[in-house]
């Protein structure tokens, strides 16, 4: 399993501390939704530009 070290504000990470076990999960998840979410502004950005 790969490492990685990232910088937070400290109080996002006094809110991670408690679940670090989780975090990989987190992360998933929320990489997934924001995927989810670029793919939907890029359809609606698209659609825009096809009706001008």
């Amino acid at each position: 399993m790969a490492q990685i070290t990232i910088e937070i504000p400290d109080e996002l990470a006094q809110r991670l501390t408690p679940l670090q076990a989780q975090l990989p999960q987190f992360l998933e998840l929320g990489l997934q939704k924001f995927q989810a979410w670029q793919r939907a502004t890029t359809c609606l950005d698209e659609r825009e530009f096809d009706e001008n």
